[in-house]
């Protein structure tokens, strides 16, 4: 575990407790000094008179009013009038450190100090902003003079300890609290601090024993439950740790640590609903804190609601315009949203950052061979080549794109290519017999088949592609349906497969089987002209003509709005159909 930042959670409360601090807040030009400032004679001498109380009157309001550089100025022309003054410089000191010139803040004090060296309120002045500037040894010294002078201010010992503890010295610490507990032993706040050292120290025995005894002792706070639960966590009982975390955010709703762990929690547990939950709360009370963008983000991404992650990914990128990793899980939830002119703009955006980044070369090329955009997508897989040479697929990918561009000769190349590199390459040697289908050199295509196949006996479309071009052709049909079982104990759902297997019983003449089979995977498959007509082929088989006469007219019905079924698919079925309507009624 870190133990600092634990120790820090428990200073930040150590530093609240200081009495000399005065709460600095803007006010009505109506209100008069607070109770205890100082009386006019004890800031002013008899030469300077009503002067410098008129200008320590002056200061203080436009502190109220927080015009701080008024009120410097005024404090001052106080001290102009009368150097000596160490309430004036206290005043100073605190206003400097409220607005973060430590600096200034030290020198302040520090003269205080000089002036009247045994002044409480200028002592712990100094040595809070010697702790402000993390000059710790000189804080603890001044913190050591204030004991020294007043034993039994416990506030001074309270950040001696919580300084010692900053420090890592656990025993130190652990000392002046311990001494705080002898004389005080009811003090719930002396418990919690000694419960943390323990914590910090590793003792978790210990550390749950002081917190459990600050509880007793009415410190219901955040950091307490907090805590508990950080000790429930390292001992893997999340349940109680989860208990506590909740306790810590009903005690204090603000608690970001408590609502980061239990986020953590949540998403350790896979739940990542609770996860999400937790990471709205904290999206409303910090908007802005970049880390809850990022794992909403990325939790919506992991439970598919990518609507629900785009406004935390414009909300990264408009803070880190450069952030690939993001930009491209922005990409990812637009094309899965099927936006994808969005997509190819953020992919080309991440390019323009990382002109090397793989991932958005292949989705750019994937998309636009998903919108037949053939050119850009060769384009893309080229220019990925060009730099990604070890990566077989890209190769596979690029031969397709020429495939489908009827650039048989440029497939062939690229694909030879990639064989070279890659003998062993199954998918190389299957889109090899891709492109020898379309020229119609069926050896060819057989040999790389089975070439993909003896390198992996699982590749479920090698073996689905061999099984079923033999039962076409109506050659090896106990070839053809091995390989075709093979394929769909791989794939059991794939409605193409389950076709081949229903052809092929066609083919053998199991009718009855090619049916029943056929029927499943126009089911699975929907609407594929291919399928259909093999359904209306195998109906006509068994005698159901009308089945047939249906199956028939489904297969010439355009697949999607954009694509037209094969024309010799439709020359073949519109044949079928007059024939089955020339033939004799039964």
């Amino acid at each position: 575990m870190n133990r600092t930042w634990t120790f820090l959670f428990s200073f930040l409360a150590l530093t609240a407790l200081s009495c000399s601090a005065r709460t600095i807040r803007p006010a009505s030009s109506s209100e008069t000094p607070p109770a205890d400032a100082p009386a006019a004679e004890e800031i002013v001498d008899a030469q300077t008179g009503d002067n410098a109380y008129y200008h320590y009157i002056a200061g203080y309001q436009h502190q109220l009013e927080g015009d701080w550089e008024k009120a410097l100025e005024e404090y001052r022309k106080v001290l102009e009038l009368d150097p000596d003054s160490v309430f004036v410089r206290v005043e100073m000191s605190r206003l400097l450190l409220q607005i973060g010139r430590l600096e200034e803040a030290a020198r302040s004090a520090e003269e205080a100090v000089q002036k009247a060296p045994e002044d409480m309120e200028a002592l712990l002045q100094l040595a809070q902003v010697y702790a402000s500037q993390k000059s710790y040894e000189k804080a603890i010294g001044v913190y050591e003079k204030v004991i020294a002078l007043k034993p039994g201010d416990e506030n001074a010992y309270m950040h001696l300890g919580s300084l010692y503890a900053s420090m890592h010295k656990y025993d130190k610490a652990r000392e002046v609290f311990s001494h705080l507990a002898e004389n005080d032993p009811e003090n719930p706040h002396v418990h919690y601090y000694l419960g943390v050292i323990a914590l910090n120290s590793g003792d978790l025995e210990g550390a749950e024993t002081f917190f459990k005894e600050s509880l007793e002792r009415g410190y219901n706070a955040d950091g307490v439950y907090f805590n508990l639960g950080m000790i429930r966590e390292q001992q893997s009982r999340w349940e109680e740790a989860e208990r506590y975390y909740k306790q810590a955010l009903e005690a204090n709703p603000r608690n970001i640590l408590a609502r980061q762990r239990l986020t953590q929690l949540y998403i350790r547990q896979q739940t990542n609903e609770k996860a999400i939950e937790q990471l709205r709360e904290m999206e409303q009370l910090y908007p802005e804190n970049l880390g809850t963008h990022k794992k909403l983000a990325l939790l919506y991404m992991e439970s598919g609601r990518y609507e629900k992650a785009l406004p935390h990914f414009l909300f990264i990128l408009e803070t880190e315009p450069r952030n690939v990793d993001f930009r491209y899980y922005y990409a990812l939830a637009l094309e899965t949203l099927e936006r994808y002119g969005e997509a190819v703009a953020q992919y080309k955006k991440i390019i323009d950052v990382e002109p090397r980044h793989v991932n958005s070369f292949l989705h750019l090329g994937y998309i636009y061979s998903l919108q037949k955009k053939y050119e850009e997508a060769a384009m893309a897989y080229d220019e990925l080549l060009s730099f990604q040479k070890d990566n077989p697929a890209i190769y596979a990918y690029l031969g397709r794109i020429y495939i489908a561009m009827d650039r048989y000769d440029d497939a062939e190349n690229v694909l030879g290519e990639g064989l070279e590199r890659f003998e062993g390459n199954d998918e190389l040697h299957f889109t090899m017999a891709v492109l020898y289908e379309e020229t119609d050199e069926y050896e060819k295509m057989v040999s790389q088949l089975k070439r993909a196949i003896e390198i992996n006996p699982d590749n479920a479309d090698a073996l689905n592609f061999l099984g079923y071009s033999y039962a076409d052709r109506g050659e090896n049909l106990r070839d053809a349906l091995s390989l075709i079982q093979r394929a769909l104990k791989l794939e059991p759902d794939s409605g193409y497969i389950v076709d081949s297997l229903g052809w092929v019983y066609y083919k053998m003449g199991r009718t009855k089987e090619a049916v029943e089979t056929l029927e499943r995977a126009v089911e699975l498959v929907g609407s594929d002209p291919v399928v259909s007509e093999h359904l209306g082929d195998a109906y006509l088989a068994v005698g159901q003509k009308d089945k047939a006469k249906g199956a028939w007219q489904k297969a010439l019905q355009s697949p999607q709005k954009d694509e037209e079924p094969d024309p010799e698919l439709r020359e073949r079925v519109k044949r079928k159909l007059k024939e089955l309507e020339k033939a004799p009624a039964e």
